[in-house]
């Protein structure tokens, strides 16, 4: 950079205020009214000659507005006038980059004035830290669109910014990179103008008769929940948990198919199969895809490296805080450390189980083959399909636009008494609410509607399976339930004040004749496994001989069973 150029752009930045005090949050357009606009031509030309050195070195939208916007309007200038300060804009701009250097000049500068350090830090408290691509902060939606291949940020007070000077609107943008934006612009521009409005309870019925065309359930009420998880995938940032969906069954039972049809139409869809680490971490924090993720028991079987780094994902990413850290190699070869959002809904299919962790995180959706006499529609991409996708998005867009703080605000204001009919435990109450909050919306009529009762009681036979489905699979609780009965049936070598002791053998025998625990070859197994229940192993003399024996309290074998297998049923 030349020194000329150098000096300039540090006078630009110290131009000294006259007059009256301007008000002004942005430090150029400050600098530029803080000018006496009475001041001689010859005199305005030399102080706006440096301030126009020091757009050189700033962003060229950013630049070409304060002279367009700013200077025109505070000194009154002609055409003739304002295109000469853009000629000149131009040519030190061109001079600017033939050094090489050419930087983002920072708008203002940090001084080491402790007063002036303490004003800098509550400037920016004001500031908002936006996902570009969807987040509500302080009452506002935002989705990222593109205007000839251009990022803008668009707002729920229809608000249209460019990400060039989201700062200059207060919002600092988490990152400046969105691959998919799905909202037309056709319905874009209409929105803006104010022409576009959407009837919430008619959208939903369209959205679930989509659905219905093309996929069969015996239960009707997965048409009712489908059609909401769709709707919120627009607005999920409102809420601080959104829930996981699993599609549980055999094949040709139209799992993969629903996710396909799902993944037109819910919030930048998309249907992984197999997908690496690095594109699941930068499409879910940067596109805030809905992942669609097919043949999910596959990731058992991958690499151990990958695999974990895609649990860490799934394990986090149903609530809103969730993130992941990771250790990047930067261009120069050295690490650092990123982070990552994991929020995003997230929908899985496959046939066997899944992991723990992730059932706690997940509504469960059991389907079945069909019948030769359930008879849906085949799916097939047209025209007619395609426009009806867009369509669709358009409104679930706007849907999200004008709703999503009447949704924020109610669900802020939600404490347990006030979900108390649900009858369901929090962690089951925080991913089914959501569903309640959109259910409300659609029934639209103030008071509990039909929606809204299915879904209470579509919840709570969910929550009921889910637990049984927990008693049958936990080891621990089976540990439990076989303990307790042997308990009941053998007589215990000895039994002092609650500790009981059993022969291993005896007890090892008992463990073999049941259900749950007869695949056990070695002793050894099941003394390794019932440590997790407080059960302890020893060796005592009985008959002039030393054998290896159980022991355990019974007030600790009543308190965890309390705790794990009451609780689950």
């Amino acid at each position: 950079m030349s020194k000329a150029l150098d000096t300039a752009a540090r006078e630009a930045m110290e131009i000294d205020y006259k007059g009256d005090e301007i008000e002004c949050s942005d430090p150029w357009e400050a600098k530029i009214r803080a000018i006496d606009p009475n001041i001689s031509a010859v005199d305005r030309a030399k102080k706006l000659k440096t301030i126009i050195q020091g757009l050189a070195y700033l962003d060229t939208a950013y630049a070409e507005a304060l002279i367009h916007d700013t200077i025109e309007g505070h000194f009154g200038l002609n055409d003739k006038e304002i295109r000469a300060f853009l000629t000149d804009l131009s040519r030190h701009r061109k001079i600017v980059e033939k050094t090489g250097k050419k930087q983002d000049q920072p708008a203002t500068q940090i001084s080491d004035s402790r007063d002036e350090l303490i004003e800098q830090l509550k400037s920016e408290t004001n500031i908002v830290a936006v996902n570009p691509a969807q987040d509500f902060y302080n009452g506002k939606m935002y989705f990222a669109i593109k205007i000839k291949g251009q990022p803008y940020l668009l707002s729920s007070e229809r608000e249209l910014i460019s990400f060039e000077q989201a700062e200059k609107y207060g919002i600092s943008l988490k990152h400046k990179i969105v691959d998919t934006t799905r909202f037309s612009p056709d319905a874009a521009a209409r929105y803006l103008e104010g022409d576009y409005r959407v009837d919430v309870p008619e959208l939903y019925d369209r959205i679930c008769e989509y659905i219905k065309r093309f996929v069969f359930f015996t239960d009707q009420r997965w048409f009712y929940f489908l059609g909401l998880w769709v709707m919120g995938t627009y607005l999920y940032k409102v809420f601080n948990y959104y829930p996981y969906v699993w599609l549980h069954a055999e094949k040709q039972s139209g799992k993969s198919l629903l996710m396909k049809i799902l993944s037109r139409i819910a919030f930048n869809g998309d249907v992984l199969i197999h997908p690496t680490a690095a594109v699941v971490f930068r499409d879910v924090s940067q596109n805030s895809i809905s992942m669609f993720i097919d043949e999910v028991e596959q990731l058992r079987k991958q690499d151990k490296d990958l695999h974990g780094d895609i649990m860490k994902i799934l394990n986090s990413g149903f609530e809103n805080s969730g993130v992941v850290k990771r250790l990047e190699q930067g261009k120069g070869g050295e690490w650092v450390l990123k982070v990552y959002s994991a929020y995003s809904p997230k929908m899985f299919a496959g046939i066997n189980e899944i992991h723990d962790v992730l059932q706690d995180r997940t509504i469960e959706i059991k389907m079945l083959r069909k019948k030769e006499d359930e008879v849906v529609e085949r799916y097939k991409e047209n025209a007619s399909l395609l426009e009806l996708h867009r369509s669709i998005r358009d409104d679930l867009y706007v849907f999200a636009l004008a709703q999503a703080h009447k949704i924020a605000d109610v669900y802020q204001q939600l404490t347990s008494s006030t979900e108390e009919g649900t009858g369901l435990p929090d962690r089951e109450l925080d991913i089914w609410e959501p569903m309640f909050l959109l259910s409300d919306l659609v029934d639209g009529d103030g008071i509990k509607g039909v929606i809204r009762y299915s879904m209470e009681e579509l919840s709570q036979d969910s929550t009921k399976e889910k637990h049984d489905d927990s008693l049958f699979h936990n080891e621990t609780c089976k540990l439990l339930t076989v303990t307790k009965g042997m308990v009941e049936e053998l007589t215990p070598l000895e039994d002092s004040n609650g500790m009981l002791v059993y022969k291993a053998d005896e007890a090892f025998s008992y463990f073999k004749q049941s259900e749950e625990f007869s695949w056990l070859e070695r002793k050894n197994a099941l003394t390794v496994r019932l440590k997790r229940i407080k059960v302890k192993t020893e060796r005592v003399r009985f008959d002039g001989k030393r054998i290896p024996v159980y022991k355990l309290s019974s007030a600790d074998l009543e308190d965890l069973y309390g705790r794990y297998v009451d609780r689950a049923l």
